[in-house]
């Protein structure tokens, strides 16, 4: 099957979801035009591109969640292992220059090696649509850890290009029932770690972004109370205007959702969430117990995140209106705030 361009032949984005096909990522031929209409070149328009591709795999007691980031004017990778007993066994981050040779993050969705290394330290990423398949290697601080996981259009996940403002776009791939893992070794400290029945959440997302972006975000998954498969990944104040990066699948069967609410309080956010549709087809509730969190503040940059970890209940409806119910499942949730 050719492959599918995101821009045509006069510059302009294909806006739409992608289905079943892979992806010639033309970002390059795009004509991005200023708040005038008139177009960027060199630099400028380098700079305005960012992507980033996040990973987090979870089991009943951790959390192992990985990132890589490319703002064009700085890179960043962060890792970090969240026990549920209480406390973080590594968090750490390290913020890149773009011309320093420590981070290769190729900005192609389908297939891509990426590298990370300083020292001794080291994490590597390889997706290969046509195998379907993606291999992570790593050795950070006191840990190191590998798998393999199958991943393909198989799996249904989200993949969509959507218009970002006036004159921009985001395409975003998303998918939180990634359940086929093999060769697990997540080993800290010389222990090795439990992470058997594992699901892994998978988002590479990259595009011209609004000047000023800003989202609430949540992702889970693993084994409902009848033994069926669910995730979800849920987004607001993001894509809304044009469509939606709502959906959660059953046993690999995606369900495509329009809005979804979230209400949580911004002084205590420690207590329960609550997500949910106006068709009551998704009502689930959120149980923070700890976080990540990063401010930045420069010149012409600032960026606000904080990233949730915890437990989500609650439940799913089917096409035929059979409730899903699920309970005490691994996953995130996320607000950010970004002028960039």
């Amino acid at each position: 099957m050719e492959k599918r361009n995101i821009i045509d032949k006069d510059g302009n984005v294909i806006i739409g979801m992608i289905n079943n096909q892979e992806i010639n990522f033309n970002y390059k031929d795009y004509r991005l035009l200023n708040f005038f209409d008139k177009e960027v070149h060199g630099i400028k328009k380098r700079f305005k591109f960012h992507h980033f591709n996040y990973y987090a795999l979870l089991s009943e007691n951790y959390v192992l969640a990985f990132a890589v980031v490319d703002l064009g004017y700085i890179k960043n990778m962060f890792l970090y292992l969240y026990d549920y007993s209480g406390k973080f066994l590594i968090k750490t981050e390290k913020k890149l220059l773009p011309f320093l040779k420590n981070l290769d993050f190729p900005i192609n969705p389908d297939t891509y090696l990426i590298e990370f290394k300083e020292g001794n330290q080291f994490l590597s990423v390889k997706k290969d649509f046509s195998k379907k398949s993606l291999i992570v290697n790593a050795n950070i601080k006191e840990l190191n850890l590998s798998f393999e996981a199958s991943y393909g259009m198989d799996n249904f996940p989200l993949k969509t290009v959507m218009p970002a403002g006036h004159n921009g776009w985001t395409f975003t791939e998303k998918c939180s029932n990634i359940n086929e893992i093999k060769d697990i070794k997540i080993i800290y400290n010389s222990k090795k770690l439990d992470f058997s029945n594992s699901s892994l959440i998978y988002d590479w997302s990259g595009g011209y972004l609004k000047r000023e972006t800003n989202w609430i975000w949540a992702s889970f998954s693993g084994i409902a109370k009848n033994n069926e498969t669910v995730g979800a990944n849920f987004a607001a104040m993001v894509n809304e205007t044009y469509d939606s990066e709502n959906i959660f699948w059953i046993n690999n069967k995606p369900f495509k959702e329009d809005i979804i609410l979230f209400n949580y309080n911004k002084n205590a956010p420690y207590n329960p969430w609550e997500i949910e549709n106006k068709a009551k087809t998704v009502k689930i509730k959120f149980f923070p117990r700890d976080e990540i969190n990063d401010n930045t503040n420069a010149f012409l940059v600032k960026n606000s995140f904080v990233q949730f970890i915890g437990k989500f209940k609650g439940y799913f409806l089917d096409e035929n209106n059979n409730k899903v119910e699920f309970d005490n499942l691994s996953g995130v949730t996320e607000i950010h705030k970004a002028l960039w």
